[in-house]
């Protein structure tokens, strides 16, 4: 398949998607201030991150067992390649750059089996 028709079947894709939701930003407790970029995040202690910033969970765990992750940057445009990841939020994106965009964390490679509706 050429690059072209590649990057146009990725624009259909993207174009049928569902709308992305993103993770509602765990509220800032009275006296605490959100962490920052490259910052610990999540927890057990629920740390949000900054404006600008998502709580990325690595490996897969998406926050479970009160694990934590790291405040990166929320990308504000994604690659245009395509492979399927499960968000920590259901909902199958063209690749993790995607989920990124929206403020999602990366549950596993391939598309989800159900969709959050």
């Amino acid at each position: 398949m050429s690059a072209f028709k590649a990057a146009i079947m990725v624009l259909a894709l993207a174009a049928c998607a569902q709308p992305a939701a993103t993770e509602p930003p765990t509220p800032v407790a009275p006296g605490q201030v959100a962490a920052g970029e490259d910052q610990l995040c999540g927890g057990v202690a629920g740390i949000s991150c900054g404006d600008g910033l998502y709580c990325r969970y690595d490996g897969g765990h998406c926050g479970a067992t009160d694990q934590s992750g790291t405040c990166r940057v929320r990308p504000t445009a994604a690659t245009l390649d395509l492979r399927p990841v499960c968000g920590c939020d259901g909902r199958t994106y063209p690749n993790a750059s995607s989920a990124a965009v929206a403020g999602v964390s990366v549950a596993s490679n391939g598309g989800c089996t159900q969709q959050t509706p």
